[in-house]
């Protein structure tokens, strides 16, 4: 009965979804992954099997899937599909990966030298995930002309936050009924949701990992996990390094708590390893510490002490609590109104006996993740719109993780993984099951709106795709008789002639640098030294002649004065354009 009632919340919240979404042909195939994965969820969710673990990493996985299908459609692994990327921090990060897909050897490898053109990049500040970017990139030549890894990894991210929220139910002595409800819990929790339009932070199950590798995982296998989540975390965010460090080790102590060398030898070793793949993918190429702070000082992208309780627009239940900054949006950890109950329902119970023999979070894990998540409070304390403490930094430490509001993330799950431990301990399986199929429909009705929401905004590129204002057939012709794509001034210099997500992406067609783009951080010295070099190549009359100019009017005075006579400018597509004309390259006519 538990077993049916779990799935037709599941299922009815998939349909619910789907049916609001636009019609169309994208919906139609959406539907049909849906109502298959909907067979082998019954089946795994009603029948027994000898291998429960495997049945509980289906079961989350499949439902995982299913969601990711319901709200986002399932056209989104298409590798060769792109329109949908080309916006915000989604196209950062897959524009990021076609320049460095041409790159050729660099050291480190993640270095992009063609982008941010001659100051350069790597693959971490574009946001390119280096776990697949470095791998893919020796593939390249093989690949099609357009190829995005986005959508797949977003797929896989649910699939795993699904999986493995199903296991550690599993682990805690719940069947498969209940290890569904707690995947959807999973799967829903809003600050994961709040995370779709940047998908390498989608990458949440790794904290999960570091749940279950404190309770779930057998001793002698603590170290290849630890390990294996070193290098996942390291290779998909910084921020989840940082997060995943600390929490992974944490769980290493508690299971080799008898071997304190072991754990103190395998600690540097992680870390030494962690810091060989941050060098490898890039992180490390900006080396000026103006670089690392930004105008907004650490404490403005903070983590609220109401930050479990505030929505921020995405309950139908619970009001608004004001912010003291616009920034605390990076903080969001809402928790929604289902697992709020939960967790006071798991507060009530605490008097009760509990199980000896039930699975619980060692103590330094719960320090390890409140001394993360008051990293993520920082500096600047408040609660609501009342400052506690105001008390705003800049650089070092601070400076590296200024959207320090994410670090409560951990601590976000640990509270909801935790209240499921204690009520399957004190409640057992059966009435657990229960009181979890309360709780998920509880959740899945505050969060209602907002999942309608996102359904219908995130489906608009099947109806609005992407149309890139670079319509002229000249663009092409021209970028395939040059080396580089320059704005005229570039960002670190002056006002930008356009939005430089078309432009990239023609840069990156042609193999060109390009002078421009959007960055998680640039190395703010030689940025500036750079805008002076420029400045002396236009005085002196040494620009480059085997660019694409793309100019600012009130700059073209100034381009002209750096490049020959014979200079050719007209205005493509509305974008004012010069290039010097020679034997083999191609000319600017006069478009008449």
């Amino acid at each position: 009965m538990l077993a049916l009632a779990a799935l037709a919340l599941a299922i009815g919240q998939a349909g619910r979804l789907l049916l609001l979404s636009p019609d169309g042909p994208g919906r139609t195939i959406d539907t049909l992954v849906a109502l298959c994965l909907a067979a082998p969820l019954s089946v795994l969710a009603l029948r027994r099997t000898s291998n429960p673990e495997a049945r509980s990493y289906a079961l989350g996985g499949a439902f995982g899937l299913m969601f990711f299908t319901c709200i986002l459609g399932i056209d989104r692994i298409d590798p060769t599909t792109v329109g949908w990327l080309m916006v915000g921090d989604w196209a950062q990060h897959y524009l990021g990966w076609e320049m460095y897909r041409h790159e050729g050897l660099n050291l480190p490898p993640g270095r992009i030298t063609g982008l941010w053109h001659p100051v350069g990049t790597s693959i971490v500040f574009t946001d390119s995930l280096p776990l697949l970017a470095m791998p893919l990139s020796v593939l390249s030549p093989w690949l099609p002309e357009q190829f995005q890894y986005i959508g797949a990894f977003m797929a896989l991210s649910f699939v795993l936050q699904g999986a493995l929220a199903a296991r550690l139910a599993q682990h805690a002595g719940l069947q498969a009924g209940a290890q569904l409800l707690v995947a959807l819990l999973f799967v829903n929790a809003p600050f994961l949701i709040a995370r779709l339009g940047h998908d390498t932070l989608t990458a949440h199950w790794t904290l999960l990992a570091c749940l279950l590798l404190a309770t779930a995982v057998r001793s002698d296998q603590a170290v290849r996990v630890w390990y294996v989540i070193v290098v996942l975390s390291t290779l998909i965010h910084p921020y989840l390094a940082a997060m995943c460090g600390p929490m992974a080790g944490a769980a290493l102590w508690w299971q080799l708590r008898d071997s304190p060398r072991r754990v103190i030898a395998h600690g540097i070793g992680g870390t030494l390893l962690a810091g060989g793949l941050l060098w490898a993918a890039g992180a490390f190429i900006i080396r000026s510490q103006p670089s690392l702070t930004a105008t907004v000082p650490y404490g403005h992208y903070s983590a609220n002490l109401l930050t479990f309780v505030t929505p921020m627009n995405r309950s139908v239940m619970l009001p608004e609590w004001p912010m003291a900054t616009t920034g605390q949006s990076e903080g969001y950890a809402y928790l929604g109104v289902g697992v709020l109950l939960l967790l006071l329902i798991a507060l009530a119970l605490l008097k009760l006996p509990r199980n000896v023999n039930a699975p619980r979070f060692p103590a330094r894990l719960w320090l390890t993740a409140s001394a993360l998540a008051a990293f993520g409070v920082s500096t600047v304390m408040a609660v609501g719109d009342v400052r506690v403490l105001d008390f705003p930094q800049n650089g070092g430490l601070f400076g590296v993780f200024r959207s320090s509001g994410r670090f409560v993330w951990p601590l976000a799950y640990m509270l909801m993984a935790g209240a499921i431990l204690a009520i399957a301990a004190r409640y057992g399986p059966r009435r657990s099951a229960w009181v979890l199929l309360a709780v998920a429909a509880l959740q899945v009705f505050d969060l209602s709106s907002t999942h309608a929401e996102l359904t219908v905004l995130s489906r608009a590129h099947r109806s609005h795709p992407w149309q890139s204002p670079l319509l002229d057939p000249s663009w092409d012709a021209l970028a395939s008789q040059r080396r580089h794509l320059a704005f005229i001034p570039p960002p670190a210099c002056g006002e930008v002639p356009a939005d430089w997500i078309a432009f990239q992406q023609l840069a990156a067609r042609h193999a060109l640098t390009f002078n421009a783009g959007f960055l998680a951080r640039h190395d703010g010295a030689a940025s500036e030294a750079h805008c002076h070099t420029l400045a002396e190549q236009m005085a002196a009359g040494t620009l480059p002649r085997d660019a694409l100019y793309v100019v600012n009017p009130q700059w073209k005075e100034r381009l002209l004065s750096g490049l020959p006579e014979q200079t050719q400018c007209r205005q493509l597509d509305g974008f004012e354009t010069c290039v010097v004309p020679g034997n083999d390259s191609a000319e600017l006519d006069d478009g008449e």
